[in-house]
Order: structure tokens, then sequence, then C-alpha cells
């Protein structure tokens, strides 16, 4: 039995050791992949804006300031090979101009829902991988829907003398005719 041991244990221990700088070696090698962030810039913060979530903002802001910066898988800052573009779904709703430094304007134009597509080169060789992301939009009109919720206290009833007494009180008198 100790024989068997002595061969099989050490055999075990490279196997494994084998296996998890195989798995390290293929992880280094993948593609990373790159999604895009968008920041819309205000005078009082920047507001980082997720994709895939849907942004519900007021017809009451005129346009708003965004620019683009690439993420990789881990989070960190990612470099974009050349231009970005950025295209409105509905041109009724958004409307985009490019600006200086990397900017773009998003004029609000109406009521309703739309995507800014953004799109651009990732790999920064002389190759084109092409990645594309959407961010939706949902333009209300704050003069005729809600834009959030105010509380009103209608009515309310002051307790009676014998329920402000010691509540302590009250919990030792029930455990005595419990007892009883």
């Amino acid at each position: 039995m100790i024989q068997l041991l002595s061969i099989t244990y050490p055999a075990t221990v490279v196997a494994v050791f084998i296996v998890f700088f195989a798995r390290v070696w293929l992880t280094r090698r993948r593609r990373k992949t790159t999604n895009v962030c968008m920041v819309i810039h205000s005078q009082d913060a920047e507001i980082l804006l997720e994709a895939f979530m849907l942004k519900k903002i007021s017809l009451a802001a005129s346009y708003l300031i965004v620019s683009l910066t690439g993420v990789s898988v881990t989070g960190a800052t990612a470099v974009l090979d050349g231009a970005l573009s950025v295209v409105s779904s509905d041109p009724g709703v958004l409307t985009v101009t490019p600006q200086e430094g990397g900017l773009f304007r998003v004029d609000l134009i109406g009521v309703g829902q739309a995507q800014l597509i953004v799109s651009g080169d990732a790999d920064l060789g002389d190759g084109v991988r092409t990645i594309s992301q959407e961010f939706g939009f949902e333009i209300y009109d704050p003069f005729t829907e809600a834009d959030h919720f105010d509380l009103a206290i209608v009515e309310w009833q002051l307790r009676d003398a014998a329920e402000l007494s010691d509540p302590s009180a009250d919990s030792q008198a029930a455990g005595a005719s419990e007892t009883a």
C-alpha cells in the first residue's frame, strides 16, 4: 500500500501543476474583449452609464455631452483604435453631433425611446475588430408625466395613555401571568 501511495502521489501533484499552468497559459493567449462605457458630463459631476440599462431622462434637459471610454473584461480602461461612431436609432428622439476632444453632443428632441449605437475598432493592430454597443434612453415630458412621488400624511392617530406606558413593565406583567 505504501509503495502504491509513494508512486501515485507525486504523479498526481505533477499532473495538477501541469493542468494549472496550461490553464494560465491558455487564458493569457485568448483575445481580450472590450466594452464601451459612456460618461455624461454635467456641471455637478460625471455620471457613469452602464450599457444595457435604460436611462430615463427628462425633456427639460436640452442636451447631454457624452464621452466614451473602452473598458476591458477586467474593468480597466482599454485603448480603442481609431475614431468612434455614435448614431441615434431615432432622430426624432435623440440626435448626435461630434464635438472636439472625442466628445459627443446628444440633443434631446422629443419624447420616446431611442438607442445610441456606439461602434469602433477595438484591435490595436492593422486589423479591424469592430465592437458595437447600444445605450438605451427613454426621454419623457416632465410637464405631463410623473417624475417622482410625493408623500402626504393625510391622517394620524395618537396612542392611548395605556399604550404609552413602559413596555418593559408590560412584558414583565405578561411573564408573571404566564407562570401563574
